[in-house]
């Protein structure tokens, strides 16, 4: 019998730091246009574009390499502005280890103009884990370099940069490729990221040993969008369940599907009249005028919904999208 190639050995030979490293997982959206500050597109990737006017189209695709063994690339076209970035961050006590080893951060590139270079950056702080909010421009550069430029254009380039992780890192990492002097409508494809230990660049499994469910699962500790996956074919999605304790409010609780990295922060992505009580013995559904979250921690949260009228207090009831209402969703955010 051949031996299969590539072999169980290499898989176990690499340990990837990097989660979502083949773009599998995509919660927020598929498609954003980034015009200021640092954007979460794809889970565990922030985006951030430089310089005036900037303006950039970050979007799932699948276009990728025929030997990357992955499904989907991060296409990144330029509307406006300098430059942009695509960076991930990691936890003080998974980088921790590695201070005083050497790592190469590699990944598969496409690219139609301009350059990519690639940056590392510690947080300013002392405090572990305590990066500024602006984590692209703000906080102290390592070291950087220019791994691919012109002579590479319009086919795919495995690109790599090896490093000595430094005791700097011991409040944490964030490693990003960056691209710049790409013109306006110029397309940037990036897929396959890894951070391995050693000098050489791993010819397959961006996972290394994961697979995209386990994958996934580790993303959700520092990002849950709820209801991500039936967005859009008319489920009557559940937020949360509890009772009513007036006619025009109620206390529901939500458990996390994961202990998140840290309490995290709540937010709706629509109106609050995109969502609804419903009253679970007669089916009364009030829209919401109101949504407080309380009670946070790494586990779940209360979520405390108001109405004009229609509850009765002791019923249970259910937080919903409004009845007609296919997108509205809540995210919880972690990150870092």
């Amino acid at each position: 019998m051949p031996s299969l190639s590539p072999r169980i050995d290499q898989i176990q030979s690499y340990n990837n730091l990097l989660l979502n490293s083949g773009l599998d997982h995509w919660q927020r959206t598929t498609s954003t246009t980034v015009t200021s500050g640092q954007t979460y597109v794809a889970d565990r990737w922030s985006n951030r574009g430089g310089g005036g006017g900037q303006n950039y189209t970050i979007s799932r695709d699948t276009f990728v390499p025929t030997n990357a063994f992955c499904k989907y690339s991060q296409r990144i076209v330029r509307n406006g502005g300098s430059n942009i970035t695509m960076t991930q961050a990691l936890e003080a006590t998974d980088i921790r280890p590695y201070i005083g080893k050497t790592l190469t951060f590699s990944c598969w590139a496409y690219w139609t103009g301009g350059t990519i270079g690639v940056a590392l950056y510690t947080p300013a702080s002392a405090t572990e884990d305590a990066w500024t909010s602006n984590i692209i421009l703000n906080d102290t550069l390592v070291s950087s370099a220019t791994v691919g430029t012109g002579a590479t254009l319009n086919q795919w380039v495995k690109l790599s940069y090896t490093f000595v992780v430094p005791v700097a890192a011991v409040n944490g990492l964030a490693v990003s490729w960056q691209p710049s002097g790409h013109a306006a409508s110029e397309n940037i494809y990036i897929t396959a990221c890894m951070l391995t230990e050693g000098t050489s660049v791993p010819e397959y499994f961006y996972r290394q040993g994961r697979s995209v469910a386990d994958d996934f699962q580790r993303c959700l500790r520092y990002c849950w969008v709820d209801g991500a996956f039936d967005a859009g074919n008319g489920v009557q999605h559940i937020f949360a369940v509890g009772k009513a304790y007036a006619s025009t409010n109620g206390t529901t609780y939500r458990d996390f599907p994961v202990h998140m990295r840290i309490a995290p922060t709540a937010s709706l992505t629509e109106a609050f009249s995109s969502y609804q009580m419903i009253n679970a013995i007669d089916s009364s559904n009030p829209v919401a005028t109101g949504v407080s979250f309380t009670f946070i921690s790494v586990r779940g949260l209360t979520i405390i919904p108001t109405v004009a009228s229609g509850l009765t207090a002791g019923d249970g009831t259910f937080f919903t999208r409004a009845n007609g209402n296919t997108t509205a969703k809540i995210i919880y955010t972690a990150e870092l």
